[in-house]
């Protein structure tokens, strides 16, 4: 669930992700704010499912632009052009 930090935990949480759950929020910054914990990116394991929790607005508007491939054009987000999971 959203930036969670796996590394010298495997025996405990295991090392294959099924489902993310996420934020618009933690998609885009968990990279910054998690990066001294080792955290690197959104998992990408062969058949993850992956779940928004939409916190209002921007996320609405972040998972519109993903989907259109366009660039956001109102909110947090606006004028980022998002092509994946990790942008």
């Amino acid at each position: 669930m959203n930036g969670a930090v796996s590394k010298g935990y495997k025996e405990d949480v295991g090392s294959r992700t099924s489902v993310y759950v996420h934020t618009a929020h933690t998609v885009t910054a968990s990279v910054i704010l998690l990066k001294k914990y080792g955290y690197t990116s959104v998992p990408h394991d062969e058949g993850i499912k992956y779940v928004l929790i939409p916190e209002g607005i921007r996320d609405f508007n972040w998972l519109e632009g993903l989907l259109k491939g366009e660039k956001i054009s109102t909110g947090q987000y606006i004028n980022r052009r998002l092509t994946h999971m990790d942008s």
